[in-house]
């Protein structure tokens, strides 16, 4: 093809492209039997011609100088420092952010803001204040990872309040499990962090994280106040006639934008994965303290021990409810995923982890492993069945049946690839939880004496 303007021929003239071509022939030919000269050219010994002009001694400096540089700029940057990381992502996203702002200027667009409701004034205040506590209380880690989970509260409230029961139920699951997760974390660390920065860092560290607040709000700001097209019409216009569910979140998920939900779940499962991978050699496993006493779970009160166990049976039904109304009611495999797991998380604070994955069969965790492989597997399946019917992978396919007795009732092949999804979640989760939970050094009470 031919770039617009251009005219291809095998002839253009006599110009000056032509010239640099003679150009460059003549003084190759010249160069040649310049070097020629007094042999053949095989024969030709460049070393006292050239010197150090050799291009294979210029290789190997050029080589030299650029490992050596590369060693030099890893160890100014790859430090192992989680602060040092996040220094330069900040710096980096917000330059690469202000650049075409300030090049096309910073002017408020002509649409109209509303007024803040006095609701969103609160959770501003709350959503402020819990931000300034987990400041001031970040050497206080435990504390620090309740206070964040305000963070997720308001969040759950904001969805509320604009009519997102979905992100909702999602954001205060999640929330909870990511609680549960952080605070097994931070029982293999210490209860206090080191004052390791200096006054001048903490002053940068602020400008640098003000900078990137407010580059953020006046995004924000930037976007709100101008008109643009977008895609939710189309989504709520096609939900029914395409995805065959009204829940027009649901159907995002596990029909429109289906082959991002299986890539979700599959880097859900990785990560899973490599939390085992990189801490399986930390996991107790009857090992014993330093004191020569082993680790046992000491028992929790008789009361959580029955409530647990109620729990269990009526969570699952409220989950599997949850799975079965997705597709058209708030609700769907990932957040039936999380109440399962939630639900197995209390019998593991209730019996102990040991006793809970006794009773489920789980091998000191590996069953999770399979889950994690069954539900990937039934979600890929899903989506290459519709090949069999010449569609695009992940395709959804619904009718309508009308059996005796029970009715009309609505079957989607979505459902299946959410099977997938909530197998998966579970898997994923509990997983972590157990490799988390087993780990020396964990939660527990402290070794106490067999027998």
């Amino acid at each position: 093809f031919a770039f617009e303007g251009t005219h291809l021929a095998l002839w253009h003239g006599i110009n000056l492209p032509l010239f640099m071509s003679l150009v460059a022939l003549i003084g190759g030919v010249i160069f040649y039997f310049a070097l020629a000269k007094g042999g053949t050219i095989r024969e030709i010994d460049l070393d006292p011609k050239l010197g150090r002009l050799q291009g294979r001694i210029l290789f190997d400096l050029f080589l030299k100088s650029l490992l050596l540089n590369s060693r030099r700029f890893r160890r100014a940057t790859e430090n192992g420092k989680l602060q040092s990381y996040l220094l330069w992502i900040m710096l980096f996203t917000t330059t690469l952010v202000a650049l075409p702002l300030i090049g096309n200027g910073i002017t408020a667009g002509t649409r109209e803001l509303t007024h803040a409701p006095t609701l969103a004034i609160v959770l501003w205040l709350l959503l402020f204040s819990a931000c300034w506590m987990m400041l001031w209380f970040h050497h206080e880690r435990i504390k620090a990872v309740l206070i964040s989970g305000a963070v997720g509260l308001v969040v759950t409230m904001v969805f509320i309040g604009f009519s997102a029961p979905d992100l909702a139920l999602t954001q205060i699951t999640v929330d909870v499990v990511t609680t549960v997760l952080l605070l097994m974390s931070l029982s293999l660390l210490p209860q206090l962090t080191p004052y390791e920065s200096s006054m001048s860092r903490r002053w940068r560290d602020a400008i640098i994280a003000i900078t990137g607040g407010v580059g953020i709000a006046v995004i924000a700001w930037l976007i709100l106040t101008r008109d643009h097209n977008s895609l939710s019409w189309f989504f709520l216009q096609q939900s029914i006639p395409l995805g065959g569910g009204t829940n027009v979140v649901n159907v995002i998920l596990v029909d429109f934008r289906g082959f991002d939900t299986f890539g979700e779940i599959t880097v859900l499962g990785i990560a899973a994965i490599g939390v085992l991978s990189l801490m399986d050699g930390m996991r107790a496993h009857g090992a014993t303290m330093t004191q020569g006493l082993t680790y046992r779970f000491n028992p929790s009160p008789l009361m959580l021990r029955i409530t647990a166990s109620w729990i269990l049976p009526v969570a699952l039904v409220i989950s599997l409810y949850i799975f079965l109304r997705g597709h058209n009611l708030p609700g769907g495999g990932f957040i039936a995923g999380l109440v399962t797991s939630l639900a197995l998380i209390i019998q593991y604070i209730a019996i102990g982890q040991d006793q809970a994955e006794k009773l489920l069969g789980a091998k000191s965790g590996r069953l999770y492993e399979i889950w994690i492989g069954v539900g990937l597997t039934i979600a890929g399946l899903t989506g290459v069945a519709a090949w069999f019917w010449s569609r695009p992978f992940l395709t959804s396919a619904h009718i309508y049946v009308s059996p005796p007795i029970l009715g009309e009732m609505h079957l989607a092949s979505a459902a299946l690839f959410d099977a997938g999804v909530y197998i998966t979640v579970v898997g994923a989760t509990m997983l972590m939880i157990s490799v988390l939970g087993d780990s020396r050094h964990s939660s527990m009470t402290g070794p106490v004496p067999r027998g």
